[in-house]
Formats: C-alpha cells, sequence, structure tokens
C-alpha cells in the first residue's frame, strides 16, 4: 500500500525532526469564498472533506447541486 510506497512510517524521533527542536502551524482562522461559476448545472457535484475521529479516516461526503 502506500505506506509501504513512501518507505514505510515516518519516525518522529529521528534527528532530522529534532535536531531543531519541534516545529508546528497554527492557523487562526481561514475565510473560504465560493466563486461565483455560471456553469454550473444540475450534474454539477460538491466535495465536503472532513476529519474524522482520532484514529479513523477523513470523512468525504458528495452533495449535488
Amino acid at each position: 500500500g502506500t505506506i509501504d510506497w513512501a518507505g514505510g512510517m515516518i519516525d518522529w524521533a529521528d534527528p532530522d525532526y529534532v535536531s531543531n527542536g519541534y516545529f508546528w502551524n497554527t492557523v487562526q482562522s481561514i475565510n473560504i469564498t465560493c466563486a461565483t461559476d455560471n456553469n454550473q448545472t444540475s450534474s454539477t457535484t460538491g466535495w465536503e472533506y472532513a476529519a474524522g475521529t482520532a484514529g479513523s479516516v477523513p470523512v468525504s461526503t458528495v452533495y449535488p447541486f
């Protein structure tokens, strides 16, 4: 599968990750605006990607317009 293809699981204790200290990114807010699209038809489909709970896979939901 993908993990094997990528060379295995990430070793977060590897010196490449810990030698310069911890790192992270914090996002305070995000603003998403839909573009005006005059090409939408009855067959246009929207997608929503949402994180699942800890240990679960992300959720993908399809919404027809």
